[in-house]
């Protein structure tokens, strides 16, 4: 692999690593929540490389937030197989800036994460990097209601979210809650910035300092932040998302009236309201 500093390097995987390698291995479905810079991708495109070279005929595609980082992972993974001895090598078919083509029959092939990407293909592992950052998040589910049901078809057929945290309730969000509640099949793992050495607390005060609190909450310590200045923390939040969802006894105006208990006749009640700024990341709620 290549290293920031070292170089092209043999891979010393770390431990968490080797736990991630087991679960893609032994799970069909996994999601993945890592700090920023924690080797994360590089994990990810080692399994993916080991996969093409032992199973023939297989489609892999790769997605991520932006196609020039769909792009930085299979030149990632490409630069890797260069590096391996030359017994270890399938040879090649197709070698081109967006696929590869094995001369076992398997394929890679990336795309931005969009609705028509892969739509209708037949994946034998579906990658989406970056999930969490796809902008617009709509472009997320999209993609997710277009691609998922295909992928869903095959018993064998390996689904891998990756991502750092960035913000609450896109598709990312909602496919890890589901996860930690066990609500879908996805097996979660999430490792913050104190599996990678050499980061301790001093270094995390220094970076605390360099980008504030709030923001290194999220791109290392794995929290899911709301829209900016929120009244409850991000904690908080995560908290009340996590907690199983009660059903209304009755629903009124296109669903979005909830009634949850019938109106005591004689009863005062109180109505909160919560307008949102019509930026669009917000609901107004009336409760």
């Amino acid at each position: 692999v290549a290293h920031q500093e070292h170089g092209v390097i043999v891979m010393q995987p770390r431990d968490y690593q080797i736990d991630i390698w087991n679960k893609l291995i032994k799970y069909n479905r996994n999601i993945i929540l890592m700090s920023r810079q924690s080797g994360k991708s590089a994990s990810v495109a080692a399994y993916l490389l080991w996969f093409a070279i032992f199973n023939d005929n297989k489609n892999i595609g790769i997605v991520s937030n932006k196609e020039n980082a769909a792009k930085s992972f299979l030149l990632r993974l490409k630069d890797s197989y260069m590096w391996l001895p030359e017994w270890l090598k399938p040879g090649i078919i197709k070698w081109a800036e967006k696929s590869v083509r094995f001369e076992n029959g398997t394929v890679i092939q990336i795309s931005a994460t969009s609705g028509d990407a892969f739509r209708g293909e037949p994946l034998a592992v579906l990658v989406a990097d970056e999930f969490g950052a796809v902008d617009p998040p709509w472009k997320a589910e999209e993609f997710w209601t277009s691609v998922y049901p295909t992928v869903s078809a095959s018993k064998t057929a390996k689904v891998i979210i990756i991502s750092t945290a960035k913000g609450m309730h896109n598709q990312f969000h909602k496919i890890w809650i589901g996860a930690k509640n066990k609500t879908n099949s996805f097996i979660p793992t999430k490792y913050d910035w104190r599996v990678v050495p050499g980061r301790d607390d001093e270094w995390a005060k220094k970076e605390m300092g360099n980008i504030g609190k709030t923001q290194f909450n999220q791109e290392f310590a794995c929290e899911f932040l709301g829209s900016t200045n929120t009244v409850l923390d991000p904690n908080t939040l995560d908290f009340l998302v996590n907690q199983p969802l009660i059903e209304p006894k009755l629903l009124q105006l296109h669903d979005n009236f909830r009634i949850y208990e019938k109106p005591i006749k004689g009863e005062n009640y109180i109505l909160g309201v919560d307008t949102g700024k019509g930026s669009g990341l917000d609901y107004s709620v009336i409760q």
